[in-house]
């Protein structure tokens, strides 16, 4: 009887389903690391700055010759003749004596000497010219005169003739290189005498009068 028991039981246990703690866990394919996303760049931020002039939209050189009057670029010419040690009368009047001066400045420098103050004149004269803090003489004159008297920065420089480039001309040729999207550097260079000869402030109002 008991033998028969036995058997009986273990036929059962043998039928029954397995208990869920002899299950086996399924053998799962192992998922890969998620691949990380880095985070998103932003669109670089773009600081306007002041775009440099473009030299050519710069007006030409003036043309002056033989009698011309009552211009600026007379005025600063002839303390251009001055700087290079010509003796001209400081009158604003392309005359006979700014002339010859003139022939006579273009001979020194090795240009064609036919009196007339052309772009290849005006370079020969004040290439070589840079004016900074502490400068002194014609030349300063030239610079500061166009500032005071054809941009309108008087009320700033006064009215007088202004022999020597201190802190304040400085200052205020600042302002007119930030005006022109020139580099703003405070010195009279290349670029700067070309602005103050070749620019008509009468065709842009607004500079005529600074702050």
């Amino acid at each position: 009887m008991l033998l028969a028991a036995a058997a009986m039981l273990c036929a059962a246990l043998a039928c029954a389903a397995p208990l869920p703690w002899l299950l086996q866990s399924p053998t799962s394919t192992p998922s890969q690391a998620p691949t990380e996303t880095p985070f998103p760049t932003s669109t670089p931020i773009i600081v306007p700055t002041n775009t440099p002039i473009d030299t050519g939209s710069l007006p030409p050189w003036p043309l002056l010759q033989r009698g011309d009057a009552g211009v600026h670029e007379i005025f600063a010419l002839q303390r251009l003749l001055r700087h290079h040690g010509f003796v001209v009368y400081m009158d604003s009047r392309f005359g006979e004596q700014t002339f010859i001066a003139v022939k006579g400045a273009q001979a020194v420098l090795g240009i064609p000497a036919d009196g007339k103050v052309d772009e290849e004149t005006w370079v020969a004269l004040v290439r070589d010219i840079e004016l900074k803090e502490g400068d002194k003489g014609d030349a300063v004159v030239a610079a500061v005169y166009m500032l005071q008297s054809k941009f309108g920065y008087a009320s700033r420089l006064g009215g007088g003739v202004i022999l020597s480039f201190g802190p304040r001309e400085a200052e205020v040729l600042r302002d007119f290189q930030a005006r022109f999207r020139l580099p703003v550097t405070g010195t009279v260079d290349l670029l700067t005498w070309r602005a103050l000869i070749s620019i008509r402030p009468s065709s842009e109002p607004w500079l005529s009068n600074p702050p």
